[in-house]
């Protein structure tokens, strides 16, 4: 049985929701999977950082409410850097062709 589950979830990034997101993510382009794997790695390792103060075999509950809080204000901060980023980029567009018309 153990066998069958982690044959399961080979394929899925860590921390997905299900297989639904595996395979999206599977038919993503390589550049785009590696901007996420690298994302995901650093939430990880900037949360377990800022979480983690004494590594044991399980996560206190504490320590879990940390690492969720942790990754969604990591996720949300870029969504606002992208956001910001596309609006900053629209701008540069719009005023390169108002400046051809």
């Amino acid at each position: 049985r153990k066998a069958a589950a982690r044959s399961k979830e080979r394929g899925k990034i860590p921390g997905s929701v299900g297989s639904g997101f595996s395979l999206f993510y599977q038919l993503m382009d390589p550049q785009t999977r590696a901007v996420i794997q690298n994302l995901s790695s650093t939430a990880g390792s900037k949360c377990y950082q800022a979480c983690i103060k004494y590594p044991d075999q399980s996560l206190s509950d504490s320590e879990k409410n940390c690492i969720l809080r942790c990754t969604d204000r990591f996720l949300e901060a870029i969504q606002v850097t992208m956001v910001a980023l596309e609006s900053y980029v629209v701008s540069i567009l719009l005023f390169s062709l108002l400046r051809v018309i």
